[in-house]
């Protein structure tokens, strides 16, 4: 029993440290306390100096969007104090924006707000019962005027309907991602300039010229697949004089796995003087 019951220099050894700690949790409490009253005090001279007042929003990497349409959307931040002011809700709202994949507000000290909007890159124009331009997904993003500028080059996807979009639009976007690599397939070789690819019955693919809108019909429902169908138009339209050309307004690249032969139409075109 003698030997569990501690010294008298233990226990005042123990009742030391028992001190020293406390004081040391005293101090500890002390200055997260300051911390805290200076942060507090500090907080609301910052939210109430006209300094941090939120006096230019920057707009980078935007050339479809405009600067108004970016106020707009920002609502009324401008002329509010830079910290307590919401980026993530100021984000949402410029990225409902049809054209915004994605966009970055930041606070610039003392008073600016930074945007970086990264815009939509149109790949191709679908005809849904109207025009709009797609993304490289397939995903149509705004409507457009053909002649508009940002419809300037595109090649136009057409043999959809919106209800076709509605009902499934997953396929609908597979099926004119489709048509946009085919166009890719299309213009690497040397061939007349491009207008339209039609994804026609079964999804297959056909193609229309642009000066001289002639039709080359083929089998082919993949991009993968329509080379070889495109090599068999390539031989028919290299054997045909110029003269030929001018008038030819249907290639027929028929086959069942591949292409076996290549029809010409030229009825109800003239030639070009």
């Amino acid at each position: 029993m003698r030997d569990r019951v501690p010294s008298p220099v233990a226990l005042a050894a123990a009742a030391a440290r028992g001190v020293h700690r406390h004081r040391a949790a005293v101090t500890k409490l002390v200055v997260a306390g300051a911390l805290a009253a200076a942060a507090y005090t500090g907080g609301r001279h910052v939210g109430a100096s006209e300094r941090f007042t939120i006096a230019e929003v920057e707009l980078r990497g935007a050339e479809q969007v405009s600067a108004g349409e970016v106020r707009a959307r920002l609502g009324d931040l401008a002329g509010r104090h830079v910290f307590p002011a919401s980026l993530a809700r100021a984000e949402a709202r410029i990225e409902a924006h049809p054209w915004v994949e994605s966009a970055r507000v930041r606070r610039d000290l003392p008073s600016r707000i930074r945007v970086d909007v990264r815009e939509r890159e149109p790949a191709a124009i679908a005809f849904l019962d109207r025009f709009y331009l797609v993304d490289e997904r397939g995903l149509p993003f705004v409507r457009v005027r053909p002649g508009a500028e940002a419809a300037r080059g595109l090649v136009v996807v057409t043999g959809l309907e919106r209800r076709d979009y509605r009902r499934d639009p997953e396929g609908a976007r597979e099926r004119i991602r489709e048509a946009i690599a085919a166009a890719e397939v299309y213009e690497a070789g040397d061939r007349p300039p491009l207008g339209e690819v039609h994804v026609g019955p079964e999804d297959r693919l056909s193609f229309v010229t642009y000066d001289d809108a002639a039709e080359i019909r083929t089998a082919a429902s993949s991009a993968d697949d329509i080379g070889a169908w495109l090599r068999g138009f390539d031989a028919a339209h290299a054997s045909l004089s110029e003269r030929e050309r001018t008038t030819a307004n249907l290639y027929r690249v028929e086959g069942v796995a591949a292409p076996e032969r290549v029809t010409v139409d030229f009825s109800g075109r003239r030639a070009r003087n």
